[in-house]
């Protein structure tokens, strides 16, 4: 089993390229903003391709067909799951990952925060 860093750095490196193309970073709050809801479908199916029955961890049921998510919204666990992923598929120090899960200071945490939004442009360069 893969620790947390691991894990993330895995998951970073499913997120395909079309999927952070999607990334709108010029919304407040981004990762929960209606203008990136198919970036982040996107990137919790891309994260759980090859464990399917992952996405219903991640991802509450749509009104659509089933099977559909693209009505579905990702929870919260499924939000801070992408942000792991896209933050050490961005940065790659392990360290940086701890702190991101540790950080209590505001000051750390308006820099993490920074630094997690722009992570999928970041990716994307």
């Amino acid at each position: 089993m893969l620790g947390a860093a691991e894990q993330a750095k895995v998951d970073g490196k499913r997120i395909t390229n079309s999927t952070l193309n999607k990334f709108n970073p010029d919304v407040v709050n981004p990762y929960e903003s209606n203008a990136n809801h198919n970036f982040v479908i996107n990137a919790i199916e891309d994260i759980t391709r090859n464990n399917p029955e992952r996405l219903g961890e991640f991802l509450s049921a749509g009104t659509g067909e089933e099977g559909d998510t693209r009505n579905g919204k990702v929870t919260k666990d499924g939000i801070e799951l992408i942000k792991r992923a896209l933050f050490a598929r961005a940065y790659g120090d392990d360290s940086l990952l701890v702190s991101m899960a540790e950080i209590n200071e505001d000051d750390a945490k308006n820099v993490l925060t920074a630094m997690i939004n722009a992570a999928p442009v970041i990716c994307s360069v």
